[in-house]
């Protein structure tokens, strides 16, 4: 089964709305999610009851190929159960059920490279009924895709098949129940994509 990797603080105005910092010589924050996370339209998105606030993140996700290059490309959201991301870093404690419930990883249509906008001038944005919460721009990741990637077959192992959510801009916020959202890209409507937010 293939894996689900996702980077964190990767672009620095985010890190700064979080009241983080992060040096660009520091390794990359990575956390994982399970497979059961992917959520892929029409289904809609499923949010948990009873854990408090969840946010939105949007992020450019990438399919890595056989030769551990990235093959497709996408529109994602690594939804965060932020009440108990808190709480569990409060405490010392990891955050995985945070950031990898069930349904924690909607992901829109994937196109292949080669017939999306180039990785590393990919400008993205997000909206909750009608109106826009997020705009990314991959020109200003801390890290690039292919430093990302490298990082990862490094430390981990990238296989084929292998999702990596590249990390969100700032901007992130709550989701619930009746909202609609909407991904797109400036220069490719094949990214764009939408869900219903259900309980």
């Amino acid at each position: 089964m293939p894996t689900i990797f996702c980077v964190g603080k990767n672009y620095a105005d985010h890190v700064r709305e979080m009241g983080d910092a992060v040096e660009a010589s520091d390794p990359p924050v990575v956390f994982l999610k399970p497979w059961t996370a992917l959520v892929h339209p029409p289904d809609p998105i499923r949010l948990p009851t009873d854990i408090g606030e969840i946010q939105h993140e949007v992020e450019v996700v990438v399919r890595v190929g056989a030769d551990r290059q990235p093959e497709q490309v996408a529109l994602g959201l690594d939804l965060t159960a932020r009440t108990l991301q808190g709480e569990a870093k409060r405490r010392g404690l990891p955050w995985a059920a945070a950031k990898g419930f069930r349904g924690s990883a909607p992901v829109g249509p994937f196109v292949p490279v080669e017939d999306a906008p180039p990785l590393d001038a990919l400008r993205f944005t997000l909206t909750v009924n009608g109106k826009i919460r997020q705009r990314g721009d991959t020109a200003t990741m801390i890290r690039p895709v292919p430093t990302l990637l490298e990082w990862i077959d490094d430390w981990f192992g990238l296989a084929e098949g292998d999702l990596v959510f590249t990390g969100t801009p700032e901007g992130v916020g709550p989701l619930g129940v009746g909202n609609a959202v909407a991904l797109c890209a400036s220069d490719s409507a094949a990214l764009g994509t939408s869900w219903s937010v259900v309980e």
